[in-house]
């Protein structure tokens, strides 16, 4: 701002009234430092400068030195409390002048208070200090240890701002936000740098999947849900379907649920192979693979969906032979198991039952008439088929076989041979 001048008043004989200039309004003077106020005067006779705070007129001290004819007005080791208005004013025979000085006590920062380690769960808010002191206001900025931006991250989980008390505030704290950060505050009266502090994100979890099954088989044109169930995992894992390595993206056909599992709405040959769900989140890794194997309608059916049909093939009332045979021809590979009510056990003497299927009834007698239940069974379903046996005490009681999909009904002379071979044929 340009130097006040006061316009001179011209008086009688010669006399000037006081023409006043102030060099400087308004003073930022730091803290401890000399402040030196000054008003140039003309005038005839010569001004006299006085100087007021206020309404208080000020004397000449230890600190305060006043030279009336120049008017300067210093001020030693200037404090906080000298901040304020001041008012010269210049006097002679002829008149007066006065001008205004504004003087503002700097001072550089201070802390407050610095920023400080700190300990945080991942996905929580925290606030690091950074409270300073100083005149003017001094100006706050962040920075990390390792040079990583603190504002400018497009990608970025978390979110990072600095708030007006200084504070710098990381609102849904990430992994990524470990670091050690500092703060510094500068004014014109000097620059001050916080010691480091050393931020650092806890409550990482490894996700854990649950027990899911080795190896599914299902049927062609049916419908698979293959679970993945997380038991654990922090922050939430993100779960992802892999098939023989390759990702399997979503559609009208392959879906994955709210609770993580793969759904297929109908299955087709193509889709054997190995599944494997992945969950992971920051802290690791964790999957599980299930072999699904697919078999198509014209080969499983039979594992499915059987039927025994009795047949005589041939029949022998032979007297040298006493034994009658309920014989299963089974034309896959099922596992089979022959039951009476309950499961024949291998140490009954009566009964023998092989690996291809048969039961080998030993000298029938009336105690072995009965349902027998032939059950085939395989991890696609089982199927079975009830055989009665009836033995009789007539020796020449001619055989007679009901034939039917749901039974079959035989009758047997005590102690005669009869083969029977029941034929497991698709449906």
């Amino acid at each position: 701002m340009p130097p006040v001048e006061i316009v001179p008043i011209l008086g009688g004989d010669g006399e000037e009234s006081p023409k006043l200039t102030v060099v400087k309004k308004e003073l930022l003077i730091a803290l401890g430092d000399t402040t030196v106020m000054e008003c140039k005067t003309t005038g005839v006779p010569s001004p006299q400068v006085k100087w007021f705070k206020g309404d208080l007129e000020l004397r000449a001290s230890e600190y305060l030195i006043i030279d009336v004819h120049r008017g300067q007005l210093k001020i030693q080791e200037t404090q906080d409390l000298d901040a304020g208005d001041y008012t010269c004013v210049a006097t002679n025979d002829a008149g007066s002048a006065s001008g205004k000085i504004t003087l503002d006590v700097g001072s550089p920062p201070v802390f407050t208070q610095e920023p400080s380690d700190e300990s945080m769960d991942i996905g929580s808010n925290v606030t690091l200090a950074c409270y300073v002191h100083g005149y003017p206001d001094p100006k706050v900025k962040w920075q990390r240890v390792d040079g990583a931006p603190l504002f400018s991250r497009p990608f970025a989980v978390s979110s990072i701002s600095q708030l007006r008390t200084g504070a710098l505030s990381i609102n849904n704290l990430w992994v990524n936000d470990e670091a050690t950060y500092i703060c510094e505050a500068e004014n014109q009266f000097g620059k001050i740098v916080s010691r480091p502090a050393t931020l650092t994100v806890t409550g990482l979890v490894t996700p854990l999947i649950g027990m899911s099954p080795a190896a599914a088989n299902v049927i062609e044109g049916h419908q698979l849900t293959l679970p993945c169930v997380l038991l654990a995992g922090n922050p939430i894992p993100e779960r992802k379907w892999i098939k023989n390595g390759v990702m399997l993206a979503q559609n009208p056909y392959i879906s994955v649920r709210s609770d993580g599992s793969l759904h297929l709405e109908r299955v087709r040959l193509q889709d054997s192979g190995d599944y494997m769900c992945m969950a992971s989140n920051v802290a690791g890794t964790n999957n599980k693979t299930t072999t699904v194997s697919v078999f198509g309608e014209r080969n499983v059916q039979g594992f499915y969906r059987v039927v025994l049909l009795l047949a005589i093939q041939r029949w022998d009332i032979s007297r040298r032979r006493e034994q009658a045979v309920l014989q299963v021809l089974l034309r896959m590979n099922d596992e089979r198991e022959l039951v009476r009510g309950e499961l024949i056990p291998p140490s009954n003497p009566k009964f023998s039952a092989v690996s291809d299927g048969s039961l080998h009834v030993v000298s029938p007698g009336g105690e072995e008439s009965g349902e027998y239940i032939c059950t085939a069974t395989n991890a696609a379903g089982y199927a079975t088929r009830k055989v009665q046996l009836t033995v009789y005490g007539k020796e020449k009681l001619e055989p007679n076989v009901h034939k039917s999909l749901g039974h079959c009904h035989t009758r047997l002379p005590v102690k005669k041979h009869l083969i029977i071979e029941i034929l497991l044929v698709l449906a």
